[in-house]
């Protein structure tokens, strides 16, 4: 019996020690999946930062376009207020450009008309002040054509009385 007893202590301590290295194996294999576990967590928590970091950048420079919309938004409503305030004072200025344009127009159409005007009224008083000079040569030349036949009538007569006289 004591064999026995030995034989069933050996096989019982064998037994243990199968089950120990099992139970060492399994706890080293928990072990290292319970680090595994954790560097993944680690890692999935890192990619979380990494992820949350990233969505606060972009949400941050959603935030930044979103104001930028609005900012260009007033500016364009602004321009184009401003473009139709301009577009109106150009339109006013081009009707006044147009309507000075025709009064201009029209004052150098009277001044053109005054002028030819002035002028058939200047050839008219040089044609009389021609007739006039030609009737002024006609009567200068009739007076000393009169003048020549009077002086010869008087150089005639002088000449009788002379010869009367002597």
């Amino acid at each position: 019996m004591s064999v026995k007893l030995c034989e069933e202590f050996e096989f019982l301590m064998e037994e243990w020690e199968g089950a120990r290295k099992t139970y060492m194996g399994r706890e080293n294999r928990l072990a290292w999946e319970k680090d595994e576990a954790l560097n993944e967590v680690r890692a999935i928590e890192t990619s979380f930062d990494e992820l949350h970091n990233r969505y606060n950048k972009l949400r941050k420079a959603f935030n930044q376009y979103k104001n930028n919309e609005s900012l260009f938004n007033a500016e364009i409503q602004r321009l184009n207020s401003n473009s139709t305030e301009t577009q109106r004072v150009y339109e006013a200025l081009k009707v006044e450009a147009e309507t000075r344009f025709k009064e201009g127009e029209q004052r150098a159409q009277i001044e053109k008309k005054a002028a030819a005007n002035r002028v058939a009224k200047l050839e008219v008083e040089n044609h009389k002040m021609k007739l006039t000079n030609e009737s002024l040569k006609q009567s200068y030349e009739a007076k000393v054509k009169e003048n020549d036949e009077l002086r010869e009538l008087c150089e005639h007569l002088i000449a009788q009385l002379e010869n009367a006289t002597c």
